[in-house]
């Protein structure tokens, strides 16, 4: 990757959408390695918390959403979820 180019790129965006997994780590990546400003930047990304788990670990701040609670508990018991993440938060979702 051209990080002249990236540097002139990654500022304006906002909003990455439908992406994929090594498009999210790639981008958390090369904003977090940026040396355009002398303060580094806060990088928040959002997945599904299965391919997306690098970009989410590398991220400061990674939000994995997943409907299904079975799939949340699953990946809790497996490995990936425990070498990716440092914390995880169960929320059923609804009001009560």
């Amino acid at each position: 990757m051209d990080r002249a180019l990236f540097d002139s790129v990654w500022p304006s965006l906002r909003v990455l959408a439908r992406s994929s997994p090594e498009d999210k780590y790639t981008l958390v990546k090369g904003i977090i390695d940026s040396t355009l400003s002398d303060n580094r930047e806060v990088v928040a990304v959002t997945g599904d918390g299965t391919n997306d788990g690098p970009a989410l670990k590398k991220a400061d701040v990674g939000f994995a959403m997943v409907i299904n609670y079975n799939i949340i508990i699953y990946l809790i018991q497996h490995w990936y979820v425990r070498r990716c993440v440092s914390d995880v938060l169960v929320d059923s979702g609804s009001p009560e």
